[in-house]
């Protein structure tokens, strides 16, 4: 009887570890997946480190903001509300004025039907891929 226990202790242990170490894995790919899209959408204006100095930020309005001080700026805590927001862009951000950035929620659609995106083109498939990217925002903050 006590072996029975100690074996179904160490399967539960080992499905708690697998677990873990799949959703780490899954974290670590929505990053990575986050940081693709920044590179492949953004970095033109947001420049390749973030701060605002892509090559296409010198014929705008404002210049770009250094994305890798978002929480400096905001008390030390990162927006992840208002960022995740502005970059989807499919509710108006009434605080951002006019609006020279692409909105990408609707791009991630238009991608996902399209089959491009690697996304389904469901709402939960869009917000998967704005999470990802604000999730490397976070990773990059300084």
């Amino acid at each position: 009887m006590s072996s029975s226990r100690g074996r179904l202790t160490s399967g539960i242990l080992l499905a708690a570890v697998i677990s873990l170490e799949i959703g780490s894995a899954c974290a670590d790919d929505l990053t990575r997946s986050g940081e693709a899209d920044f590179n492949m959408y953004c970095a033109d204006c947001h420049g390749d480190d973030a701060r605002g100095n892509g090559p296409r930020a010198f014929g705008l309005t404002a210049p770009p903001p250094d994305l890798t001080r978002l929480a400096e700026r905001h008390e030390g805590v990162f927006p992840r509300e208002s960022v995740t927001a502005l970059i989807d862009g499919r509710a108006s951000v009434s605080t951002h004025g006019s609006r020279e950035m692409p909105v990408w929620g609707k791009w991630f659609k238009i991608e996902a039907e399209e089959g491009l995106g690697g996304a389904e083109g469901d709402e939960g498939s869009i917000r998967k891929r704005v999470n990802a990217l604000v999730d490397y925002l976070i990773s990059i903050q300084e």
